[in-house]
């Protein structure tokens, strides 16, 4: 099996799933025509329609020399590891957002994903860009668009 197969299965999976999921949104009645399913149910659908192509493209491709999936965990360890770190930095900021509002957390979380990509280099760009996005989405957002946004310690 290839990577792309692999990816696709998964792909399916995840979509399927995710739009099952979202059928227990429950259906609002008033207001806005579309409802709060439409968005996560075209994610789910773009998620299964990505996976097929993916899986008809690796039966169109039968002459083409298949690749076998390598785990090669020591040689692409590094690799694996800000894969995890990715995860983890998630899950913190998912707990972190509320307590500490949107412009803290997503400040702490955009600059541990910049250290996990970067490293130590460019650390003033990257701890620019992480306050500059965090203050103008939550301006934009919360300010601009009346979006409520989790204010955290620094009510405003």
């Amino acid at each position: 099996m290839s990577n792309n197969a692999l990816t696709g299965i998964i792909s399916i999976i995840l979509g399927t799933f995710y739009y099952f999921m979202s059928m227990q949104i429950p259906v609002v009645t008033i207001g806005d025509l579309v409802g709060p399913r439409l968005f996560p149910q075209i994610v789910a659908a773009i998620a299964v329609i990505s996976g097929v192509l993916l899986l008809l493209g690796e039966i169109i491709s039968k002459n083409k020399k298949k690749q076998k999936i390598l785990w090669d965990f020591q040689e692409r360890k590094d690799v694996y590891i800000r894969i995890v770190l990715t995860v983890v930095a998630g899950l913190i900021y998912g707990f972190l957002l509320v307590p500490l509002g949107y412009i803290l957390s997503t400040i702490l979380f955009m600059s541990m994903i910049m250290l996990i990509i970067n490293g130590t280099r460019r650390i003033f760009e990257s701890i620019s860009f992480c306050l500059a996005f965090s203050i103008i989405t939550y301006v934009a957002f919360a300010m601009l668009l009346n979006i409520g946004l989790p204010r955290g310690i620094l009510a405003f």
